[in-house]
């Protein structure tokens, strides 16, 4: 691909969209590659979601990333879904293929990309997941797919979404116990007993940023790891308390560049240069943070 070829439309659909670093980092990875890229926000309400999917095709874009609050929305309105996006129930990105659109879940790769290190450790232990959204659901599967754990405890301020999650994954790999928990007494002895927790909601996101997705003073141990999809700020407050009681931590900056990753390889069929992607975003995570 040169510079003379029509630039790879790509846009992020969600709404609002006032702090993604998603365009900043996929320009920045298509200018290493020397590939023309147009990276666009598509801001939508939910109202004008249909219409904005059939755009795809007449507009001709390769594709688009989807967020808040659409990737579920999204699913009816494509030609196909993945495996393991319908298994999740969320489509992240979008590939039009000559005017088929096709549904794929790269938070899934995301999430399995930073708990590569920690696979080993999470065998036959206990993962608590926080949340019962798409990120949520998106950790359930990953989790379950790829750390071979003994027990998925999920845990949502409403509990019903919490119990129709683990109903839905436990159909899927009914060799792991799954539970939900809506008490905050039971959350803090799962949590306490877990190996993984991961904060798979938004809470102590910017600029919310004294906030924890856990309803009490958490004790994290030593033996423990915590993972916080959350990446603005890039140390959260729940990274934060861990890491003050020796936990070992996780950034939501490793599972938003490598979901990043996989659904540009999927659009342009390149690899994906991650150190400057990395580079990118840290420098536009500190340029908010200034700006504060």
């Amino acid at each position: 691909m040169n510079a003379h070829q029509n630039p790879v439309r790509i846009g992020i659909i969600g709404h609002p969209l006032t702090h993604t670093f998603s365009p900043a980092m996929h320009t920045a990875a298509a200018q290493e590659l020397h590939m023309p890229l147009m990276y666009g926000t598509l801001d939508v309400g939910s109202e004008f979601l249909p219409a904005l999917i059939a755009s795809l095709r007449v507009q001709k874009f390769r594709g688009a990333n989807v967020t808040i609050p659409h990737k579920e929305a999204v699913l009816p309105l494509l030609d196909e879904i993945t495996e393991e996006a319908a298994s999740v129930g969320a489509v992240n990105t979008i590939v039009n293929e000559n005017g088929t659109l096709t549904g794929y879940n790269t938070d899934v790769t995301g999430i399995a990309r930073a708990l590569d290190s920690v696979h080993d450790t999470l065998r036959q232990k206990t993962i608590v997941i926080l949340g019962a959204g798409g990120a949520a659901r998106a950790a359930a599967y990953a989790s379950a797919k790829y750390c071979s754990p003994q027990s998925i405890i999920v845990f949502n301020r409403t509990h019903n979404r919490a119990e129709n999650l683990v109903q839905h994954f436990q159909k899927l790999f009914p060799k792991i116990v799954w539970k939900s928990v809506g008490e905050h007494e039971t959350l803090a002895r799962s949590v306490e007993k877990s190996i993984l927790i991961v904060n798979a909601t938004p809470v102590g996101m910017h600029p919310h940023v004294k906030a924890s997705p856990l309803p009490f003073e958490a004790k994290f141990s030593n033996h423990q790891i915590i993972f916080d999809i959350v990446y603005t700020p890039l140390r959260t407050a729940l990274l934060n308390q861990a890491e003050a009681c020796g936990a070992a931590t996780i950034e939501g900056i490793e599972m938003f560049i490598h979901q990043g990753a996989r659904a540009f390889e999927l659009w342009t069929g390149m690899p994906f240069p991650l150190t400057s992607a990395r580079e990118t975003v840290l420098k536009k995570l500190n340029e908010s943070r200034k700006r504060e």
